[in-house]
């Protein structure tokens, strides 16, 4: 029997955090470690749930937030402790989401630590290579190297960046005119003038509120493809009961079958005088299977004609910030243009783009102060390190679209030559084979079966030892 095995978890959003929690809950060997790796400046949360501001808000009420399948109210037995003026129904600042998992992290520590050690380290993790029937993970921390080995890895990543326009020079970029939403500083904008934002989703009013926040009294453009902003969520939903999803939806052949069941569905459910959300919520249970038996082209279909129109209702804003969006419409300080940017030109400190409006020739030129992109990450984008050189030595692969990346079903990395030993993935990658895999509801019922399995793994590898 070897020494006390250690498991790294890459990664500190809410897949990270959970794992590390149920890896700490469960029956690991005495003496085990787990090391969750954080990148520096980060807390628990991540991005999603660690934003720079208390004005941006969950899009989902605080009692259907909770982390644990088995405990649905304890995002709001958290609140009640911590933010008494919070109710269950409210939607809450995100960083409260952050702390929430902070919290219920430490304590999951603390229970555990007789038996086992949690530490929390900053890492850029660079490369994880095979190394002596471990893995050995190599990063940056202080601009300083730094390697160690582990019995077994967990990657708990994004979703991967915003690809970068084609038009896009890097003068723009060096100087400070262009950026992309959360991917750190941008310059400050001045108080007056346009600005002009990429992307009309949950991200795009984000940066809304942000910017507003900052000072910009200009006037801001967003354009997307089909112009479409999300939906409004009016507090909570009736509970989902099995007639408000088509029948058989699973089962669908194609995605234009599928999108003509939900429209006729969704007119039946409204002469019933029942909220078409939901029907969003009884579909999500069977997206993932109807996405299995779809092929390539058919998921390519979705992407490019149907991912717009899901999105804008799946993924819906709060109240309160839907009246502030839709006053700026109101008043004129927002637009939103279906369209797409077709040149853009760096002069004079500015840049002056071109929009050409959707089915249309018609054009139109911008003279703005600033581009933020707000897409998020496309099909085909590459994956940050370190999912190059894992792929480059055939120990992860992506799906055919190139949405993410393939994992059996309790998260074991697919390679060229079938699962990877003692290596896997939890995150929003899984839509490559799943689609409906960046929610909190989706994410905290598969995340217990990869625990189970890298705790199996391990027990099993360390006995053989």
């Amino acid at each position: 029997m070897g020494p006390p095995p250690v498991i790294a978890i890459i990664g500190a959003g809410f897949c990270g955090a959970l794992a590390s929690m149920l890896l700490l809950g469960g029956e690991l060997p005495a003496g085990s470690r787990v090391v969750l790796l954080e990148r520096p400046r980060r807390r628990i949360g991540g991005v999603a749930y660690d934003p720079p501001s208390e004005r941006l808000l969950l899009n989902v009420p605080a009692e259907r937030m909770s982390a644990f399948v088995d405990t649905p109210g304890d995002f709001v037995d958290f609140l009640r402790a911590a933010a008494p003026a919070h109710a269950p129904g409210d939607f809450v600042p995100r960083r409260l989401y952050g702390r929430y998992l902070e919290d219920r992290l430490e304590r999951a520590a603390a229970r555990a630590a007789a038996r086992v050690r949690f530490e929390r380290r900053e890492l850029d993790v660079l490369d994880v290579a095979h190394a002596a029937a471990r893995w050995e993970l190599r990063g940056v921390t202080g601009g300083h190297p730094v390697a160690m080995r582990a019995d077994a890895a967990l990657l708990a990543t994004g979703g991967g960046a915003p690809v970068a326009p084609a038009w896009l020079e890097p003068a723009m970029r060096d100087s400070g005119l262009y950026s992309e939403a959360w991917a750190g500083e941008r310059r400050a904008l001045p108080a007056d003038g346009e600005l002009l934002v990429i992307g009309t989703g949950l991200s795009f009013v984000d940066m809304l509120l942000e910017v507003r926040a900052g000072g910009f009294r200009g006037r801001v453009t967003a354009v997307s493809r089909h112009g479409r902003l999300p939906h409004v969520e009016r507090g909570p939903a009736p509970p989902p009961e099995p007639s408000d999803a088509p029948p058989a939806f699973g089962a669908r052949a194609n995605v234009r079958e599928a999108t003509r069941a939900v429209r006729r569905h969704a007119r039946q459910l409204a002469q019933r005088d029942r909220d078409y959300r939901t029907l969003i919520a009884a579909l999500r249970p069977q997206i993932a299977d109807l996405w299995s038996r779809l092929p390539d082209a058919e998921r390519a279909r979705f992407v490019r004609h149907g991912r717009s129109l899901w999105d804008v209702h799946r993924h819906r804003m709060p109240t309160v910030v839907a009246a502030r969006v839709h006053a700026e419409l109101a008043d004129g300080s927002l637009r939103v243009v279906a369209g797409r940017v077709t040149a853009v030109e760096h002069l004079a400190g500015a840049l002056h783009v071109t929009l050409r409006r959707r089915g249309t020739e018609e054009h139109e030129r911008l003279h703005v102060q600033h581009v933020i992109n707000c897409t998020g990450a496309a099909a085909g984008a590459p994956l940050a390190a370190p999912w190059p050189v894992l792929v480059d030595r055939g120990h992860a692969q992506r799906d055919g679209m190139g949405l993410g990346v393939l994992t059996d079903a309790a998260g074991r990395l697919l390679g060229r030559h079938g699962a990877a030993e003692r290596l896997y993935y939890a995150g929003p990658l899984w839509r490559a084979q799943h689609w409906e895999m960046t929610a909190v509801p989706e994410l905290r019922a598969r995340l217990p079966a990869v625990a189970a399995a890298i705790t199996a793994d391990v027990v099993g590898h360390r006995d053989l030892a």
